[in-house]
């Protein structure tokens, strides 16, 4: 099995591309009924799990003819139900393990966007502000870059939410160098140097290399107040904990290792590092309130038709709360490295969009904080973890910031070398946190609601519903179900 589905879509994708381009190269009045006819054999061997049969290669042939000047032949009416009572049964014929899945499971960067759904997207570029969008040097407009980019996408990405990665490889054929130089260079983010007596305390590390002169040197430190010293002692306490892990032979993991143990026993330095704080950690699962209040915002009675039930908030492994907001978030997985489909939907898709959602929502009644406020994203596979930090440093554009992903040591020789970036960039994100709150904690709009406007309006667009997950002859999902 291909350890990177992604590639495995891309290259599915292709070839139907190649088939639909020579079909048109020939046909000298061609449609969709006549390629239907001609390639069903194909269509049914190269048609990907979980997709809306005629939604897929109805959205290929058009695009293919389009990039090729091509009209197509209308009128014609085209019938699906052969194949699509074809897909059906092979369907129905895979494993459960499988059909799961390509089905409940299926990540919304694998799934197909509609004429709808683009619809959606393009709409909220359309309602942007002209006067509030970032316009560069260059006069090169950023927002309108990014909505040709999102036109272009034919699965969902960060850029349908507004989302920019400078750094991200598809953005260097939309900018010039200079142009990315700017972007990352505007309001850049800054983060606070480590105390200087938790410095102290990683630097007495430094040169041990076995586990025997590391833990009598952890069992040697003085005994710190949890309060008067909590900041080191934390640190403390998190290097005792990951050299437990070696005396007690926990590492390396086996395959009976949960998500939770990784959490709880490899990582638990991100929870415990906000225990002096006014924040507290919710953890297992949880739904983010942040994300069902975007999911629902269009909820309403029409009379006309029922009230659909209301749409849980994105479950995640950790939520990082203060009374009835939400500040950052962290989700984990086993294992597939950097280049697996679980960790390129969570680190690329799931977690900035949460993010976003989280300042959506805390930028409703304070919109003055809107240029200093922060969101972190923890994202763990394994024994990586990348942090993600998200900021808007203009008005719309929400800047994405990865740092990692970065190695949990699993040889004892590489402790101190692995273990204090983890250590050293968790702290740093509690501090970015805390002046988030700050910076809520000082804006002093007071909002009156007036019959037009009887909520805070929203200062930046929410993102977008996901992309609904189709399977033949089923229920269609909820266009906002978990994005696993």
């Amino acid at each position: 099995m291909p350890t990177d589905a992604a590639s495995s879509i891309r290259a599915n994708n292709d070839k139907c591309d190649q088939e639909i381009r020579a079909y048109l190269t020939i046909d000298k009045q061609p449609s969709i009924a006549k390629f239907v006819n001609k390639n069903y054999e194909f269509m049914k061997a190269n048609t990907p799990t979980g997709v809306d049969v005629a939604q897929f290669w109805i959205a290929r042939i058009r695009n293919m003819a389009k990039i090729m000047n091509i009209t197509l032949k209308k009128g014609a009416k085209v019938s699906w139900k052969k194949l699509e009572a074809t897909y059906k049964q092979q369907s129905n014929s895979s494993s459960p393990s499988s059909s799961a899945a390509a089905t409940s499971k299926s990540s919304s960067a694998s799934v197909l966007l509609s004429p709808s759904d683009k619809e959606k997207i393009d709409a909220i570029f359309e309602k942007l502000d002209d006067e509030k969008k970032w316009t560069l040097k260059s006069g090169t407009v950023v927002e309108d870059v990014m909505r040709e980019f999102a036109k272009e996408c034919d699965y969902l990405h960060p850029v349908h939410s507004l989302i920019l990665n400078p750094y991200d490889d598809c953005w260097q054929a939309r900018f010039t160098q200079n142009e990315l130089h700017e972007i990352r260079s505007y309001k850049p983010l800054k983060l606070e140097p480590l105390p200087s007596e938790v410095q102290q305390y990683f630097d007495s590390y430094q040169g041990l290399c076995d586990l025997d002169s590391l833990t009598e040197k952890v069992m040697s430190q003085a005994a710190f107040h949890p309060k008067k010293q909590a900041e080191v002692y934390w640190a403390h306490k998190a290097v005792m904990e990951a050299l437990d892990l070696f005396n007690y032979e926990w590492l390396p993991m086996d395959e009976r290792t949960t998500e939770a143990d990784v959490v709880r026993r490899v990582f638990p330095f991100i929870e415990k590092c906000f225990d002096e704080s006014a924040f507290t950690i919710i953890s297992g699962e949880k739904a983010s309130i942040s994300s069902s209040e975007r999911k629902n915002a269009a909820q309403c009675i029409t009379g006309t038709e029922t009230v659909d039930r209301k749409d849980t908030g994105h479950k995640v492994d950790v939520i990082i709360s203060y009374r009835d907001l939400e500040y950052g978030c962290a989700e984990a997985g086993l294992k597939g490295g950097s280049t697996s489909t679980k960790w390129i939907n969570e680190s690329d898709i799931k977690v900035p969009r949460l993010m976003k959602d989280m300042l959506w929502r805390m930028l409703k009644p304070n919109p003055t904080a809107i240029n200093n406020v922060i969101v972190p994203g923890f994202v763990i596979n394994g024994l990586n973890l990348m942090v993600e930090m998200m900021s808007i440093p203009k008005h719309y554009v929400c800047i994405v910031h990865k740092f990692g992903p970065m190695a949990f040591p699993d040889q004892i020789e590489a402790f101190y070398k692995q273990l204090v970036p983890l250590l050293t960039l968790t702290w740093q994100t509690k501090a970015a946190v805390k002046k988030t709150l700050k910076a809520l904690s000082n804006d002093q709009t007071v909002f009156i609601p007036t019959p037009h406007t009887p909520t805070p309006p929203s200062v930046i667009p929410p993102c977008p519903p996901s992309p609904r997950v189709v399977s033949i002859g089923t229920k269609r999902k909820s266009p906002e179900e978990d994005d696993d």
